[in-house]
């Protein structure tokens, strides 16, 4: 049997001295390798769309494609390969045997793409697969080549023969490993490693071909009749590589559209996956129901929210989730829906909605549309706030409870302060009138030393209740102001001159920088001196003998009229700023324990400020002293300068503008009655 099909020592030397000469078409010799390593590259494509396919269904179809793919190149550039050896005689080819080399190649491909494919990517698999490749290429080139009648006799030398099998299971099992690179390996780019082992693996069906090829030996024999097909050698290399390269192709564009659509369709999943989480998950109710009002899906914080369980609510009209006096209105507004539509989406309204239990709930809902294949969507999202709206109730309550409280103390403190000075001006009175001798001298100077202090102590307590009368009436909101224009350089003058005498006592220089050109200020010009006498009072106390108070007066067109005093002072700390500024509040520090005070300066001055629509900022630093600023709103300017250049001729007209202006720009809230009697 061996001696039938394979050389021995003793044939060896007459079998290559007759032999048939042949040669081969190089052209044809490249084909062949083209069509290998693309039949290759397709298929090995084709086995990472295996591990990438996420249905075992899938991964079936996609390794029976890739195993067929294989296989069907294989035999293409076999075939090519036999149509490219110029034999002397003329080759026929057995159909049966032809076509059972081509279901070797495929079988072979399908089992060693199989053992790669699935399972742990290990060493055995690896060789094993190589094995079971490079074994399916050697039995689909020999059982091609015993498809081959001539007149001759075909024997192999032993030799070649099993390297040639050796060389195709060695060139798979490094194209394997090269596809498991391509799969596994991150530092490469996967699909230059795809490309390389699809060329390795075509090589090695190549090189196991052309090695199988240089061992075989066609011996002549008898001329006599020879059964198969004879092919036209032109015509059969057009049909064979134009088809299996047109086959492959298109598996493999199928392959990656397949991918690309399972990738699209894995990402919907997540997506919806994602979708379905986050509704599922999320605190706030939603609600889907369709134009008509029914409900088509609800949340587990819907069902929470409401009582309803999932099957109780989908399918039943939304209605169900409304008190009784709202379902008409709500049913009004789903027949009303194409006119209402814009009215209701993307705004947060409050609703009161009824739970399964009939307790009733506040809910804030934000309604939104969508279309979907059959009708159009409406969503609401609810947010449960009926615990909010209870708290928000209590806090308003409270925040009454606390505006009449407060009013109520500034009430008592008015009507306190009322009942305090009349006895209080009696006895200043009286101590002046005594003190003046007027009926005749006293008799003792001790008397004139003490009616001196009764009187100094009845003055200061009549400044302190005066300061507690005017802080209870801006509280209470009782406070008028006679606003008029006022020359702010004269008021700011007189009030220097009313603290001078006090600066020079205390040893404290006086400083003003007033702007040029000054336009007047509407202000009531009482509290305005009031304002200017308390900071620049304030401002002297505070300040050590040797130091300087300065005071600023400017005004800007955008920034209004501005006040500042600057002191170098004690300071204040900076955690004891909103203590300084707070009703009946004294520092308690050692540097300012000496100075005498009620606390009520400041936010007295505040007061009148804000009363104004102004503002005051203090800015302080302990040691460094103390800037107070005070800022006028720019409508507060005098009328007359605002028009400037600009101002038309005296009339209604200019009566009627000013007025108007008064009503929009007053920061305080004056009603246009108070404008228009301020203008006259």
């Amino acid at each position: 049997m061996f001696n039938k099909y394979f050389l021995t020592s003793e044939t060896r030397d007459w079998v290559t001295q007759w032999c048939m000469a042949y040669s081969y078409d190089y052209w044809l010799i490249f084909l062949s390798c083209l069509v290998a390593m693309f039949a290759s590259y397709t298929a090995f494509h084709l086995i990472a769309r295996v591990s990438a396919a996420l249905k075992p269904t899938a991964k079936a179809a996609w390794l029976l494609t890739g195993a067929a793919s294989m296989g069907i190149g294989i035999w293409s550039m076999h075939f090519i390969a036999m149509l490219a050896v110029l034999m002397p005689a003329a080759v026929r080819y057995d159909i049966v045997l032809t076509g059972l080399s081509a279901i070797f190649a495929i079988i072979a491909s399908g089992f060693a793409f199989y053992v790669v494919s699935t399972g742990a990517r290990t060493g055995a698999r690896l060789i094993g697969g190589g094995t079971l490749m490079g074994g399916g290429i050697g039995a689909m080139h020999y059982t091609g080549m015993a498809g081959m009648h001539m007149n001759a006799t075909i024997l192999y030398d032993p030799f070649l023969f099993a390297l040639s099998v050796l060389v195709a299971v060695s060139l798979s099992t490094v194209a394997l490993r090269l596809l498991y690179l391509s799969v596994e390996s991150i530092e490469f780019p996967k699909q230059i490693l795809k490309i390389v082992s699809g060329g390795v693996m075509g090589l090695s069906v190549a090189a196991m071909h052309y090695t199988a090829m240089a061992a075989t030996y066609f011996l002549p024999t008898d001329h006599q009749s020879v059964s198969g097909i004879e092919l036209d050698t032109p015509l059969m290399v057009a049909i064979i590589s134009v088809g299996a390269l047109a086959i492959l192709s298109l598996v493999l564009i199928a392959s990656v559209v397949d991918r690309r659509l399972e990738i699209k369709d894995h990402e919907a999943q997540q997506s919806e996956g994602f979708l379905a989480a986050v509704v599922n998950n999320i605190a706030d109710a939603i609600i889907a129901i369709d134009r008509n009002g029914i409900v088509q899906m609800s949340n587990p914080a819907a069902e929470q929210m409401f009582g309803y369980g999932r099957s109780e609510i989908v399918g039943k009209n939304v209605s169900i989730l409304l008190p009784p006096e709202e379902r008409e209105l709500h049913e009004k507004n789903v027949r009303e829906s194409g006119l209402r539509e814009s009215r209701i989406l993307g705004i947060r309204r409050a609703l009161s909605g009824r739970r399964k239990d009939g307790s009733s709930i506040d809910v804030q809902i934000s309604l939104s549309a969508m279309q979907n294949n059959k009708d159009r969507i409406f969503i609401g999202v609810c947010h449960d706030i009926t615990e909010r709206k209870r708290t928000e109730a209590q806090m308003q309550m409270a925040v009454r409870q606390s505006e009449l409280a407060n009013r109520a103390k500034s009430e008592f403190l008015a009507n306190m302060s009322h009942e305090l000075r009349t006895p209080l001006n009696a006895i200043i009175g009286f101590s002046d009138l005594i003190q003046s001798e007027a009926f005749g001298p006293l008799g003792n100077p001790k008397y004139l030393e003490y009616l001196q202090d009764i009187n100094q102590s009845g003055t200061h307590l009549l400044a302190i209740i005066n300061d507690i009368l005017d802080l209870s009436k801006i509280e209470a909101g009782k406070v008028d102001l006679h606003k008029e224009d006022v020359d702010v350089a004269e008021a700011v003058l007189t009030c220097l001159h009313l603290v001078k005498e006090r600066a020079r006592t205390a040893g404290v220089n006086l400083k003003s920088e007033i702007a040029d050109s000054l336009p007047t200020l509407y202000a009531d010009e009482r509290k305005l001196k009031q304002i200017l006498i308390n900071l620049l009072s304030n401002a002297v106390k505070f300040t050590a003998a040797g130091g300087k108070v300065t005071i600023r007066v400017w005004s800007e067109p955008n920034d209004g009229y501005v006040l500042q005093i600057a002191d170098t002072g004690i300071g204040i700390a900076l955690d004891d700023i909103p203590k300084a500024l707070a009703p009946f509040q004294q520092i308690d520090s050692d540097l300012n324990r000496e100075y005498e005070g009620t606390g009520l300066g400041l936010a007295l001055t505040k007061g009148l400020i804000e009363l104004h629509g102004g503002s005051l900022e203090l800015q302080s630093e302990v040691g460094i002293g103390t800037t107070v600023t005070v800022r006028f709103p720019a409508e507060r300017s005098a009328l007359a300068a605002a028009w400037g250049d600009a101002m038309p001729e005296p009339g209604p007209p200019l009566i009627a503008s000013s007025i108007n202006a008064i009503e929009s720009s007053d920061p305080v809230g004056e009603r246009a009655s108070e404008a228009i009697s301020c203008v006259k």
